[in-house]
């Protein structure tokens, strides 16, 4: 649990990041929904990535989303100021008081903006560091150092991802248990449009149950086609089905319907942006059955009876749907968990799924579900374990795989990091080449510069002299003005002493004419 000295005062904006798929941002409502009872005045947001800006649609009211402006998913190569001034521009929207890094596995993007956030706390999992050697440039540009002080919460990666927000919540104060994934919110002009849809397709959405065989991913990831048609027949026996998928789905609908579907069967394409819509088709429809995706959380979190089929990349625990109706159907062989690093032609914990196994099971569920049975916990989805035929290898299949697993693995790196130093190299070439170029034209600049530097010099030696020569001819006036001055000084003074001396003259000839009365005209000889 978090020191509750290191909450700040008061929490009044709370930002979570959560730049992954749908289903990662569906399930994190767990977590969403605990934040906004724990602090119910506080302002949340959430940061997504660029193809998940139309999730407002189905997610909570009170909750604001933001759109990264970029895929953090792609190269940063040559990049680096470009996303330094998207980071710097969204981070100004991005100010909290408190921030979660909601990603188990830290996305690099993720990291920069909490550390942007100015958030006086900054809590995240334990999860591995999306910050590498390809996208530390940008952190260099931004002026910024590993943070120090984060609040980090203890998890492991093959925990069920609902079991990672419990630890989170109890982290912050909270009963983990006491959350589930919620708060999913149809809005009423998407709930019309999907009843426009339901009666342009001519079967009524409460009897029909969805097959989604995508996964967003092509056709390799899913059962093969020819399985979801002979399942879709068997279905068709009791309800109306509706093939469902996204464009992105287009691949694997088209292959589901290229051989032919019953009359009772119709397929729909949405496109990626409409989720709103989406949301109100499994909404309105009786029961999904489909591959674990997306909207197989959708369905389950909406409280709609939801099968999902489960391939062996992830330990199908990490991502089991969250609902009272929920439940999943597996074929765990020994090679389960292998990040999707096949050697086969086919992925055999999917395409080697017995038909009868996946129809016995779609059967039960239905049976249960559709006769408002409930898990014991919306945590506690119903698992269908099926068993591996025969003819696989299981003994040497498990060893077989992990040893695969690893080379791949190591491929993967070292084929990412040769890739790196030869963009890396590529581009210190060009660069190289630029700068030969740039040095010859600065030598000429250069060249220019002396030159225009020595005419100045030259100038100024002109003016100094002559700078000089009317310093001396100034001296010598300022001289003569003295010498002068001096003579002037010296006539007023002479020029006063003649003034004195007549004054002093015409006194005594008044004094004498006042003394005599009159002066006797002197005869001249």
């Amino acid at each position: 649990m978090i020191d509750p000295s290191l909450y700040p005062q008061s929490v009044q904006t709370i930002l979570v990041t959560r730049l992954d798929g749908m289903g990662d941002i569906v399930l994190g409502t767990m977590l969403l929904s605990g934040l906004h009872r724990r602090w119910p005045g506080a302002y949340i947001k959430m940061l997504v990535r660029p193809q998940m800006q139309s999730m407002p649609a189905i997610l909570p009211k009170w909750l604001r989303v933001i759109r990264l402006p970029f895929d953090p998913r792609e190269p940063v190569l040559n990049r680096e100021q470009q996303l330094a001034d998207l980071l710097q521009a969204i981070s100004e929207d991005c100010q909290a008081d408190l921030t979660i890094i909601g990603e188990y596995n830290r996305v690099w993007a993720s990291e920069l903006i909490a550390a942007m956030s100015n958030a006086d706390l900054v809590v995240a999992f334990n999860g591995p560091s999306g910050m590498n050697v390809a996208n530390r440039g940008v952190r260099d540009l931004l002026e910024m150092s590993p943070p120090d002080d984060w609040q980090l919460v203890s998890a492991e990666a093959d925990w069920r991802e609902t079991a990672k927000y419990a630890a989170m919540l109890e982290a912050l104060g909270m009963e983990g248990g006491a959350f589930a994934p919620s708060g999913l919110s149809i809005r009423p002009e998407d709930q019309s449009i999907a009843r426009t849809l339901w009666s342009q397709i001519g079967i009524p959405p409460e009897q029909s149950i969805i097959v989604f065989p995508g996964c967003g991913d092509g056709i390799s990831r899913t059962l093969p086609p020819s399985v979801w048609r002979q399942w879709i027949e068997h279905l068709c026996q009791s309800f109306p089905v509706l093939l469902l998928g996204s464009e992105l789905d287009a691949p694997v609908v088209d292959a589901v319907a290229d051989g032919g579907l019953p009359a009772q069967a119709k397929r729909l394409l949405l496109p990626v942006q409409h989720t709103g819509v989406m949301g109100a088709i499994l909404e309105g429809a009786a029961a999904y059955v489909g591959m674990d995706t997306g909207p197989m959380h959708v369905s389950a979190v909406l409280g709609r009876p939801t099968l999902a089929v489960f391939g062996g990349g992830h330990r199908a625990e990490r991502f089991l749907p969250a609902g009272l109706r929920a439940a999943a159907i597996r074929m765990p062989i020994s090679c389960y968990g292998c990040d999707w690093h096949c050697p086969f032609s086919s992925k055999l914990c999917l395409s080697h799924i017995p038909l009868q196994a996946l129809t016995d099971a779609g059967d039960a569920f239905l049976a249960s579900y559709l006769a408002d049975a409930v898990n014991p916990s919306p945590l506690s989805p119903r698992i269908f374990d099926v068993p591996a035929p025969a003819e696989l290898p299981n003994v040497l299949l498990g060893p077989t795989m992990r040893q695969h697993r690893q080379y791949l693995q190591f491929h993967h790196e070292v084929m990412e990091h040769h890739d790196y130093l030869a963009r890396v190299n590529q581009d210190r070439q060009a660069r190289i080449s630029e700068m030969g170029d740039a040095l010859g034209h600065i030598t000429k600049i250069l060249a220019e510069m002396t030159r225009q530097n020595r005419a100045q010099d030259d100038a100024i030696n002109a003016i100094n002299r002559t700078l000089a020569e009317m310093t001396r001819h100034n001296q010598s006036r300022d001289e003569a003005i003295a010498h002068i001055n001096k003579t002037l000084a010296d006539m007023t003074q002479q020029n006063n002493a003649r003034d004195k001396a007549i004054t002093q003259l015409h006194g005594a000839v008044t004094q004498l004419l006042n003394r005599e009365g009159t002066i006797s005209p002197v005869k001249l000889r």
